[in-house]
């Protein structure tokens, strides 16, 4: 039976407070970003932003800056989750239905999640390595960034629900096909070892609930 972790002691607190202050940190660095270049480049050194050159050196500034920021940030706080979340109780539902009936269920759970494919990936990985069939984590992982929660709203709100349930069939569609394609083939052999040996596939492993300070150290391995 696994025990549960433990959360007191000075040594959580001061785990908890500094990931707050992390949180913070990459907050501020987020807003910073958006409004850094412009007068970096444009007031100290100088570069004409009014030039498509100009522009495009802080526009690729700017983008590198905040994907490496969205990178670091979604894959520590997926895997913060990841140490939670089980993913061989999905694994354990899957077990015994038909098919066409699993890839179904991952293309909508790929759906409504509100994931993008920096924090769908690290999912997906976790899906495998619990040992979920391929083609089930296929189709949800090209559900996920497919069917989009915001773009159902805009959609409907732009062109009415016909075509934005069309989107939506559409997506469920291309996914759950995808996920029976994939499933035709034995690509579990082709899996890179990474994925069996990573630090919150092993902790998920050990049949025990984690404590903070093992997930954080996972999550941050995940990032390395």
């Amino acid at each position: 039976r696994p025990t549960p972790p433990t959360i007191a002691g000075p040594g959580t607190h001061r785990l908890v407070v500094g990931l707050a202050g992390l949180t913070l940190g990459w907050v501020a660095l987020y807003l910073l970003n958006e409004r850094l270049w412009e007068p970096l480049l444009g007031d100290l050194l100088g570069v004409d932003l009014s030039t498509r050159a100009g522009d495009a050196v802080r526009f690729l500034l700017y983008d590198v800056s905040k994907i490496m920021l969205l990178l670091v940030g979604m894959i520590f706080a997926v895997g913060l989750v990841r140490t939670t979340l089980r993913p061989e109780r999905v694994r354990d539902f899957l077990e015994g239905k038909p098919l066409y009936l699993a890839l179904l269920l991952a293309a909508v759970v790929g759906s409504v999640t509100p994931f993008c494919s920096c924090s769908s990936i690290p999912l997906f990985i976790g899906f495998v390595a619990a040992g979920v069939p391929l083609g089930v984590t296929f189709a949800f992982l090209i559900a996920s960034p497919l069917v989009n929660e915001v773009a159902v709203v805009m959609m409907a709100d732009a062109f009415g629900w016909r075509i934005t349930v069309g989107y939506v069939v559409a997506g469920l569609t291309i996914a759950v096909v995808a996920g029976w394609v994939f499933s035709r083939f034995p690509l579990r052999g082709q899996v890179e070892e990474f994925v069996w040996t990573a630090p919150i596939a092993r902790l998920q492993r050990d049949g025990r609930r984690p404590t903070l300070e093992e997930r954080v150290e996972a999550a941050r391995d995940e990032v390395r």
